[in-house]
């Protein structure tokens, strides 16, 4: 029994023997007092800083006066917020600090010394704000908070005498927004009120007659009866009162013309009428002193903002200020282009954009999220197509977004001529509170937006709870030519789960009529519904021309791999379009019976919901590649199309099925 019992054991020791024992951490930190050397005078307030570092990380630092510790910190930055008011007047302090590595090993600091001063320290001073608001009996003060430790009392100070012939000279109206009072201009000042809490900073002086300027100032005062004065301002009680601007109007492509209300001031005397350019600078344009309420703005700049006031003076030169809303100035139409001195972004441009107007975006990736502009004919294209020209949404939402409440959009607005790429998920599930960032990956179509969407190429975009990876149409008819659409994805949520409606890897049409030609679709998905397009409750869809490639729904569903319609009286007619490498269900009817008709198109199925009339093919394409899908000279799909000379090629001869066919065929 005894040798049962050894032999175990020594098996036990000899197996542990190769075992490595575990490298313990013995390397302290390194710190240092990074804010202050030894020997400074510090008064008030004193934020001791730390600097420590270590190998293994830092679990704390130790904060010590006079070997007592006054702060523990275990988040850099490492400060302590020393309040020296607490201390004697020349008294000398021990400030030193203990750093703790995670493995506990510590260092402490060099140790300085500090002495403590708050002796003849002037406060800081308040500031007071420049008024905005004169039509008043009461000159009401408000001023910011004194930061003084020792504060003691706010001293509201009034001018009692002015040097100068009128208030007016002493005001620097230049600058502005400021308006900067001259001190020289005060001979004498009285205190007319003080206030002993620092929290109290406001105060109305009634003590004052209408139409009539006053200055004040704000004297901080401590408890060692040390004072810092504010900034000086004047303060008027007017009974002037403002006029509107009634009229902005760009004439002549580069000229404002300005209207302005006539005064009623028994005394008026002028009009001065300012502008305000897009750098905020202030220039004054003319001054009238008839009652003359008009002016034309010659003197403008294309592509510039510009907004303007009318001021008015009675006789005692109060004033008043009349102000109008921004206008942008440039000739109409307009080429804006991208990236320039006027435009350095694309969303810049379309901001600034006119009826009529194109945006010109030169070669290059902008990684921007796009919302276009609610006007018509505005042209958004770029100068040498999609292989030079990228607008990447950098995985946060909606490249381009599209709505127009007021149905004034049509196919004279454009996108056209780029790469749109990277749409970003966003989880409704985690997000719920995001809406618009539901639907539309690449390009979001809403409420009228019946734009035209030509030649680009939109792929590998993502959204994760709706429809339309590629492109979201919703209460929109827009005509969608010319694009490819690769690798978009819709309705998978970033973990893989099912988390919304309506996919539509490529396209999801929601209500509307948008017309699909000349397109191709490759590798699209969708979770259950649509891979390539999904159709919900539209009006006459028509799929013309486009080729379907390998589009895939990847849950379990299996409502239309390729394409998915829903809605009792709706009618999809897919012509002259070409199905390859189709995948299980390419078309299917949900739920409801949607009319969905294909004719004159090679098909590489035969058991689908839809509906099959004449013309139809099966076979080999034959594409001379799977990029372009060109077709072969051998291919079975030339001249096949519709035979009717409306769905011609640009050639005249007849339609031959696939993305190149057709009157729009030659992209």
């Amino acid at each position: 029994m005894k040798k049962l019992i050894i032999l175990p054991l020594f098996l036990i020791y000899w197996g542990c023997e190769d075992e490595q024992p575990e490298e313990v951490d013995t390397t302290p930190p390194t710190v240092s007092i990074s804010s202050h050397s030894s020997g400074q005078t510090v008064y008030e307030i004193v934020t001791i800083t730390v600097s420590t570092q270590d190998n293994e990380g830092i679990s704390k630092v130790e904060f010590l006066i006079n070997d007592s510790l006054v702060l523990t910190d275990t988040e850099s930055p490492y400060e302590y917020e020393w309040n020296t008011t607490q201390y004697e007047d020349g008294s000398e302090h021990i400030i030193k600090v203990v750093s703790y590595d995670n493995s506990d090993n510590s260092t402490e600091s060099q140790p300085i010394l500090l002495i403590v001063d708050n002796d003849g320290r002037d406060p800081a001073p308040v500031s007071l704000p420049y008024q905005t608001d004169f039509y008043k009996y009461t000159v009401d003060l408000a001023w910011s908070k004194s930061i003084d430790l020792d504060f003691k009392q706010y001293l509201i100070q009034k001018a009692d005498t002015i040097n100068a012939e009128n208030i007016v000279d002493c005001i620097d109206f230049d600058d502005w927004p400021d308006y900067s009072f001259d001190e020289s201009c005060v001979d004498t000042w009285s205190i007319i009120h003080t206030v002993n809490s620092s929290d109290d900073t406001t105060f109305s002086d009634t003590s004052v007659t209408l139409a009539n300027y006053y200055v004040y100032k704000i004297t901080v005062l401590d408890s060692a009866d040390l004072s810092s004065d504010s900034n000086i301002r004047y303060y008027s009680t007017r009974n002037v009162e403002s006029l509107p601007i009634t009229n902005l109007n760009i004439i002549n492509e580069l000229s404002v013309e300005v209207e302005w209300q006539q005064s009623s001031e028994d005394d008026f005397i002028k009009y001065e009428l300012y502008r305000y350019d897009a750098n905020d600078s202030l220039l004054l344009l003319t001054t009238h002193n008839v009652s003359e309420i008009y002016y034309l703005d010659e003197n403008t700049t294309e592509f510039d903002s510009y907004s303007y006031f009318i001021r008015h003076y009675d006789t005692k030169l109060n004033f008043a200020d009349g102000t109008s809303e921004s206008i942008s100035v440039h000739l109409s139409p307009a080429t804006l282009e991208v990236p320039s001195e006027y435009f350095p972004s694309i969303q810049s441009a379309l901001n600034a954009a006119e009826s009529s107007d194109i945006v010109l975006v030169n070669d290059g990736i902008y990684y921007e999220n796009l919302i276009f502009p609610d006007k018509n004919n505005v042209k958004l294209k770029s100068l040498n197509g999609p292989d030079f020209t990228i607008i990447d949404g950098s995985r946060n939402g909606t490249v381009i977004t599209v709505r127009s409440y007021d149905s004034v959009m049509d196919t004279t607005n454009t996108i056209e001529g780029f790469t749109i790429q990277n749409a970003g998920y966003v989880d409704y599930n985690t997000e719920p509170d995001i809406q618009w960032d539901r639907d539309g990956g690449g390009i979001s179509l809403e409420y009228n937006a019946n734009i035209l969407v030509k030649n680009n190429v939109i792929k590998d975009n993502y959204n994760s709870c709706g429809g339309g990876g590629g492109i979201y149409s919703y209460e929109s008819s827009p005509i969608i030519v010319n694009n490819i659409f690769i690798e978009n994805v819709a309705g998978i949520s970033p973990n893989g789960e099912y988390c919304g409606n309506w996919n539509g890897g490529g396209i999801m049409a929601y209500f509307g009529n948008p017309q699909i030609i000349n397109c191709i679709f490759k590798q699209n998905q969708a979770q259950h519904e649509g891979g390539a397009i999904r159709i919900y409750e539209t009006e006459n869809t028509k799929i013309l021309n486009c080729v379907f490639f390998d589009n895939q729904l990847i849950g379990n569903w299996d409502r239309g791999s390729v394409i998915e319609g829903y809605g009792d009286s709706m009618v999809v007619d897919i012509i002259n379009c070409i199905f390859w490498e189709s995948n299980t269900n390419p078309i299917d009817s949900y739920y409801t019976n949607p009319t969905i008709n294909i004719s004159y198109s090679l098909t590489d199925f035969n058991d689908s919901d839809a509906i099959f009339g004449n013309g139809n093919i099966s076979g080999d394409p034959l594409f001379t590649d799977e990029t372009e899908f060109r077709l072969n000279s051998s291919s079975p799909c030339i001249n096949a199309g519709n035979p009717d000379t409306q769905y011609n090629d640009v050639d005249g001869t007849r339609n031959d099925m696939g993305a190149y066919g057709g009157l729009n065929g030659d992209w």
